[in-house]
């Protein structure tokens, strides 16, 4: 099988038997329906016979697989995982591997290329190649980079220096796979690992002279910028930056190790580095130093003035309180130094974590894109989406500390004897384990002599007509499936969640089948049919497009949750939105079908953390999300939300922090 055809059973084989629309499928992997149709029509006998699976299509609710034989297509599966991962194909199929090639290529060249030739190389066509090419310039435009064109001759990639170094450093090293090789066959030579080594000890000798602390990733980061640096001085591509603010870094210890680290480089590569490089040398350690808890006293008062604003506007905003949490203030203080450094001076960072920290930590996330408001305002800076995902997993841990759940402890009262009473009291330790401290047995007569109030409730398989102390829940002596859920709502006292969920989602606010172009006339669509049901602020849609504009709030899987950048509602409410097929939202465009607008009552945090629990789930349950899809009923969509409410761990068993 091709790769193209590989990742499209990879997607049917993890929906589970759920049907999957030709649009989803076609956005997910950036083909036409019409070359998914022939893909699906070349191997659907191939399927049947090898797979053990059966390609089923139903008109407008797409395709599904479905398994005739479990052992077979499992081990077709694993084959052709194994096939992927072996293969190396010299041309890149899918989209995002295309645009990283077309990316790669114009870097390695300083001419102008035809783009239709680099097409015939790619073997695409004309159209598809100009919808690659757009996502090609918006990765360009994060570096504040672009293609200059020339009559007859093609394009070629324009910017500053620094941002041409930085773009290098992500799409060459950062970005590692298939297509390496084959453009260094046909380009000049862009990357020179020959001084990989020699810099590397360059760079430590430095940094150990003045127990100058680097993390891991900085310090090999640190090391390709350098290489790269030597490679662009050997071409005659300098740095023109040398304005007042670069002056000022002459002062800095870390202007004392660049220097150290340029004179010993000069005299190895035997060329002249001139200030502007060790400007940039400069301002690279001081973007990536790591702080150890012992060099709090080095924290820049300013930093330190930050982080108190950041606290008092998350109070004000979230009415979440951080002020007395010591560990916190440390941790920020000593990753805020280095980051103001980077937002300063420009210096882009990648955090290959960034969707998945949005996309599990919902609440941690608003509150480090606030955070980014004041130091945005404090240094006049923009901060971008890698960097306020780093600032998240702070705030993240910092919300775990303060939402520890307390484990349970309980008693069981079983009438059929000590036997069925051991096995009831197995089966609860085996499904609530992570919930609960301690399970001790005792015979109903019992009860009294108890001292009921170091428990928190009675688990029983008959009826207790006694008075007692806690709650008791009836169960069966087997625990059945219902009696595991009911155990469960009641250890997480979610039953005020359930209505609290069952009010903000509205059915008159549940809209299907609708044909909207893009993100913006959703969100302007959606706040207006929430505004024709409750009076909104003026500023309420204005607010949505100014978190849209911060971070993305497509968080994958077809889903996109907009809401104003802070709380402002007098009650909690949910628009929701099933797009007949999906759009591309926001600058990664990320297919989106599903769009749920946010908002959230004033002054009710934890309304947030509810939210960001059941989002989570969502987003890790792909065939809920395509059953929704697929049958766009209020009542389906309903369903799906109040069992995910139900089921609901106190501690996510995938969290990001385990």
């Amino acid at each position: 099988m091709e790769s193209r055809e590989i990742q499209i059973f990879k997607i049917l084989a993890k929906a589970d038997g759920a049907f999957i629309k030709s649009e989803t499928l076609c956005a997910k992997i950036g083909i036409r329906p019409r070359t998914l149709r022939e893909d699906l029509r070349r191997y659907r006998d191939l399927i049947g016979k090898e797979s053990g699976s059966e390609l089923e299509s139903k008109t407008n609710q797409g395709y599904r697989l479905i398994i005739k034989d479990d052992s077979k297509f499992y081990t077709f599966l694993q084959n052709l995982l194994q096939e992927e991962a072996k293969n190396q194909y010299i041309m890149p199929v899918l989209q995002e591997d295309r645009v990283n090639y077309i990316i790669r290529y114009y870097l390695s060249r300083t001419d102008y290329i035809k783009s239709e030739n680099l097409a015939d190389e790619l073997y695409v066509s004309r159209s598809t190649f100009s919808a690659d090419l757009k996502k090609v310039k918006d990765k360009l435009a994060f570096f504040n980079l672009s293609f200059e064109s020339k009559v007859g001759s093609g394009m070629k990639i324009i910017g500053s220096e620094g941002n041409i170094r930085s773009c290098i450093a992500k799409y060459y090293f950062h970005i590692l796979d298939f297509d390496n090789e084959q453009i260094s066959k046909d380009s000049i030579d862009l990357i020179d690992r020959k001084w990989e080594k020699t810099i590397r000890r360059v760079l430590y000798e430095s940094i150990k002279k003045y127990h100058f602390r680097l993390t891991d990733i900085g310090y090999q980061n640190l090391v390709i910028h350098i290489a790269i640096a030597i490679q662009r001085l050997e071409k005659n591509s300098l740095l023109l930056e040398n304005d007042q603010k670069y002056h000022a870094l002459q002062s800095k210890l870390e202007f004392k190790i660049a220097n150290e680290i340029c004179d010993s480089l000069q005299k190895i590569a035997k060329i002249k580095i001139p200030v502007s490089e060790r400007y940039y040398i400069t301002i690279h350690l001081m973007g990536k130093r790591a702080f150890n808890r012992d060099e709090e006293g080095l924290i820049n008062p300013d930093t330190l003035n930050t982080i108190n604003r950041i606290f008092l506007t998350i109070k004000e905003t979230y009415d979440y309180d951080f002020t007395g949490d010591v560990e916190l203030f440390t941790m920020l203080s000593l990753h805020l130094q280095p980051m103001i450094s980077r937002v300063q001076f420009g210096l882009r960072i990648s955090n290959p974590l960034i969707n998945r920290i949005k996309e599990e930590n919902l609440l941690a996330f608003e509150i480090a894109v606030l955070a980014g408001k004041v130091i945005s305002r404090d240094y006049e800076r923009e901060v971008d989406e890698n960097e306020l995902g780093y600032l998240a997993l702070h705030f993240q841990l910092a919300i775990t500390r303060k939402t520890k759940f307390e484990k349970k402890n309980i008693l069981i009262v079983c009438a059929s004897g000590g036997g069925t009473s051991q096995i009831l009291q197995y089966k609860v330790q085996n499904k609530f384990h992570d919930m609960l401290e301690t399970v001790n047995v005792v015979n109903a007569y019992q009860l009294d002599e108890i001292d009921q109030r170091k428990y928190d409730f009675i688990l029983s398989t008959i009826p207790i007509t006694a008075e007692t102390l806690i709650p008791v829940i009836n169960v069966q002596y087997f625990l059945d499936d219902t009696d595991v859920i009911n155990v469960r709502r009641i250890i997480l006292k979610n039953e005020k969640e359930l209505n609290l969920i069952k009010k903000c989602f509205m059915k008159d606010l549940f809209f299907t089948n609708q044909r909207l172009a893009n993100s913006s006339e959703i969100i302007h669509f959606l706040c207006k049919k929430m505004g024709e049901t409750t009076k909104l602020p003026d500023d309420f849609e204005s607010l949505v497009f100014e978190r849209e504009s911060v971070a993305s709030t497509a968080l994958g899987n077809f889903v996109a949750l907009p809401h104003p950048s802070r709380l402002l509602l007098d009650e909690t409410m949910v628009a929701v939105c099933l797009l007949n097929k999906p759009v591309l939202w926001g600058r990664d465009e990320k297919p989106v079908s599903l769009v749920l607008l946010l908002g959230i009552k004033k002054n009710a945090d934890e309304v947030f953390r509810l939210f960001n629990r059941i989002i989570t789930s969502l987003l890790n349950n792909t065939p809920m999300i395509n059953r929704i899809i697929i049958e766009p009923t209020y009542d389906r969509f309903m369903e799906s939300i109040l069992d995910l409410c139900k089921v609901q761990k106190a501690d996510q068993d995938d969290d990001i922090f385990q």
